[in-house]
């Protein structure tokens, strides 16, 4: 049974990181830099966590593979109008020799219509290559151990060792070239896989942990001489531990509030119907985000109401 809960969090997060390409991109005219980053509290961590959630309903490497066979033929889709787009608007800045770069997510474009598409679509890569691990090393626990309780144990200790190993390479180990982005959403998406049931016993127990995961923040932080603002450093140059430590804060709030509420509010539908079609919204983005340029320098920004 689906689960619609998940539907309403995957609608959520889909809308915030247009939120968040949008102050990254256009945004970076009229948007502070370190309030752009308090944006990132939010960010793709909770879509890898939610993907480890839904994993649930096809479990299987087999059932992976089809899923990104789909997520391709939608991408291939997509491709296929952006480049009839940019003949009608832009054709100087089409070539055929860019498609292969355009068919592994990586876009090679000069075109000033859809430079969001470029610069968006990096977490593409990762998210394939960590749900395909991911499902192999939990077909891999169940194959060989037949005792639930061991299999989540299991599971926790490959937590461990992931967050060890990426640590590690903040401080300059390597392991067979891995990059953290990988090992970091990988991370994530087990913790979805383990948390799919998992409740808050109450209200104070939930506070607390946010308590305790904020505390740790503040002290790394101070400890390292960062600030809010060095927050998309941390994600996007070297993906860092303590930005994975902030994700936490989203992560346990949505696992909360997933436990308490079934949102199946009418006035949550159109939210739900975005989550179950996230990756069509996900590369749609980059074209909005793109078209804001064009929009900013046309119309008065010193109004409070129209930079919101």
């Amino acid at each position: 049974m689906r689960d619609e809960s998940i539907d309403f969090f995957r609608g959520l997060i889909a809308i915030h990181i247009i939120m968040i390409h949008t102050l990254f991109h256009s945004g970076v005219l009229y948007v502070p830099y370190s309030i752009s980053c308090w944006s990132l509290f939010f960010d793709i961590p909770i879509f890898m966590v939610l993907s480890g959630m839904t994993y649930h309903y096809h479990e299987g490497v087999l059932n992976k593979i089809k899923e990104f066979i789909k997520i391709l033929y939608k991408w291939c889709l997509f491709v296929f109008l952006c480049f009839g787009f940019l003949l009608i608007v832009d054709k100087n800045s089409v070539y055929i020799k860019d498609i292969v770069s355009w068919l592994v997510f990586k876009p090679v474009t000069n075109s000033k219509y859809i430079i969001g598409v470029k610069y968006s679509l990096w977490f593409m890569i990762y998210f394939l290559q960590s749900s395909l691990f991911c499902s192999i090393l939990i077909s891999l626990i169940k194959k060989f151990l037949n005792d639930k309780e061991k299999q989540l144990i299991a599971i926790k200790y490959a937590i461990g060792i992931l967050g060890f190993m990426l640590v590690s390479i903040n401080v300059g180990i390597s392991y067979f070239g891995l990059e953290p982005q990988f090992i970091a959403y990988a991370l994530f998406f087990l913790v979805g896989y383990l948390s799919m049931n998992y409740k808050f016993t109450s209200f104070k127990k939930f506070i607390f942990s946010i308590f305790i995961i904020v505390l740790i923040l503040c002290f790394l932080m101070h400890y390292n001489g960062i600030g809010i603002a060095a927050l998309q450093d941390l994600k996007m140059l070297k993906m860092n531990y303590i930005y994975v430590i902030a994700s936490f804060i989203s992560i346990f709030c949505v696992i909360y509030l997933k436990s308490r509420y079934s949102f199946k509010n009418k006035i949550m539908k159109p939210i739900k119907f975005i989550g179950k079609n996230t990756i069509y919204l996900y590369f749609a983005q980059g074209i909005s985000s793109s078209l804001l340029y064009y929009f900013v320098y046309k119309i008065s920004l010193n109004n409070l109401y129209l930079k919101i």
